[in-house]
């Protein structure tokens, strides 16, 4: 005889437990995962057994004769069989049962909202029901978390603009998103069940079936590099293709494959690429000369026309600083220009400078320096563009210092004349005698390689020429070192290359 049988034979009110057998009364009272419960006519509570006291916090005799609702708890039933209002809609509770439902009820209370599974059945006595209950609340939000994360992993899916299949261990597609069907120009009715050589070219189907053999034979997971149809057209992209194993609960094989179209990518690497090429055969064949430094002044590249002014190799002179490569664009004045270019507040200037032939030849170039900032916007590069004021084809100035700079009488001498002034008013600055003066300008004709009758105007321009006075500056000032009490180093017509 069932737990039902046994309540129904009792009759009425409390006699019904009295009825019940021992092992039915067992289950009831002591397992504490099942809720029982018996109303009347109008849903007042009979009886109920601990389980469904503790949940209601309240004890048999303060919940008897009281509704669900006096006890501040709404119940809503929601009954396969024709018992609710609706498909997975809640409803009120049924009042014409005449034999057992099995029913899913819902709470709402102070404790929240709960969910059972269940059995309400009729009782003999006009309106009494009864009903035995498990909680489910926790299988419900489950259920509903799944169905929620399935939705939102399928809304996502849908919406990826990369394409994105599931197939199972035959290579079957079990699913593919709108970007995959759209890559290979199908219909999701075409694709589902059927495998890669049933829907493209055998080309395109023989790379993915050996990209996927591989994921099913290794079962690891696998990055490569593949052809990617775009819009039916069997060769007209490419994709980094990211293939998984998936695995159900029961064990089924299956994997996914994601494809990341980089077509356009690699277009505009390939152009990048052609027009980097593009410029460097500008760059090297130009007949301009011109040199590429970092924001220090290294030299890192430069054309063809550039080292042909150097009379050296790339190999040679990369590496090397603008500062010993090329004298006046840095020193002196052009120092404070060198400063404001790199860092970033000044464009571009040009000074005049000299840059020395490999052979000894001294060459006058117009330079023009130029910032490149970098996609960040920061300082980078530097380009000097020499623009030559000397015939180099006549084999440029030839006459070179066997030692750089000038003594401190040379120069005060050359800013002296060349400001229009005296050799008295250079003795003056000096406090030299006129014999002491006159030793420090036959020192000074010589070194520059000029007669000794030379005028005072010409040991100008020579200096001039030379580059040892700064080009386009007034009050005229030395472009080289000035060193206290030089006394040896003159200028030479030798042909024989020397360092800068």
């Amino acid at each position: 005889m069932g737990l039902v049988d046994d309540i129904t034979a009792a009759g009425v009110h409390t006699g019904i437990l009295d009825a019940v057998e021992e092992r039915y009364l067992g289950v009831l009272m002591e397992n504490p995962s099942i809720h029982a419960a018996v109303v009347d006519e109008g849903g007042g509570y009979i009886w109920a057994n601990p389980t469904a006291l503790a949940f209601y916090g309240a004890s048999l005799e303060q919940v008897r004769g009281k509704t669900p609702a006096d006890l501040g708890i709404d119940v809503l039933f929601m009954a396969p069989g024709g018992v609710s209002v609706g498909p997975g809609e809640p409803g009120p509770i049924p009042q014409d049962l005449q034999q057992r439902h099995r029913f899913r009820l819902r709470t709402d209370s102070v404790k929240g909202r709960h969910w059972f599974d269940g059995v309400v059945f009729a009782l003999p006595r006009q309106g009494w029901r009864g009903t035995v209950a498990l909680d489910v609340t926790a299988q419900v939000e489950a259920e509903r978390a799944s169905r929620e994360a399935e939705e939102r992993f399928s809304a996502f899916m849908l919406n990826l603009p990369t394409a994105a299949t599931i197939k199972d261990g035959a290579g079957r597609h079990l699913w593919a998103n709108p970007a995959y069907l759209h890559a290979y120009g199908l219909l999701a009715a075409d694709v589902v069940g059927r495998q890669i050589a049933d829907l493209v070219e055998p080309e395109v189907a023989a790379e993915v079936d050996r990209l996927d053999r591989a994921v099913r034979v290794d079962g690891t997971p696998r990055r490569d590099i593949c052809t990617l149809p775009r819009g039916g057209d069997p060769k007209s992209g490419t994709a980094i293709a990211h293939r998984f194993p998936l695995r159900s609960a029961a064990g089924e094989q299956a994997f996914g494959t994601v494809l990341v179209d980089i077509s356009t990518e690699r277009q505009a690497r390939r152009e990048a690429e052609a027009a980097q090429e593009q410029y460097r055969e500008l760059f090297h064949h130009a007949g301009v000369p011109i040199a590429l430094l970092d924001i220090d002044g290294v030299l890192l590249d430069a054309n063809c026309a550039y080292l042909k002014l150097h009379g050296q190799d790339l190999s040679e002179m990369r590496g090397r600083s603008i500062r010993e490569i090329t004298r006046g664009v840095v020193e002196a004045a052009g120092e404070d220009h060198w400063q404001t270019l790199t860092s970033g507040r000044l464009a571009s200037y040009r000074r005049t400078a000299m840059l020395k032939h490999a052979n000894g030849a001294l060459i006058i170039a117009l330079c023009t320096l130029t910032l490149v900032r970098g996609h960040d916007g920061a300082a980078k590069y530097v380009y000097v563009i020499a623009d030559p004021l000397t015939d180099i084809s006549a084999g440029g100035l030839r006459p070179h210092l066997e030692e750089d700079g000038l003594s401190t009488e040379e120069a005060t001498i050359l800013v002296t004349l060349a400001a229009g002034e005296t050799l008295g008013d250079a003795g003056e600055a000096l406090h030299l005698s006129r014999a002491g003066l006159n030793h420090h300008l036959s020192r000074l004709r010589r070194r520059l390689g000029l007669p000794a009758r030379t005028r005072t105007a010409g040991l100008v321009a020579r200096a001039y020429t030379l580059g040892l006075l700064e080009l386009g500056t007034w009050p005229p000032k030395v472009a080289v070192a000035v060193t206290a009490g030089r006394t040896s180093g003159r200028i030479t017509d030798s042909s024989e290359p020397q360092a800068l």
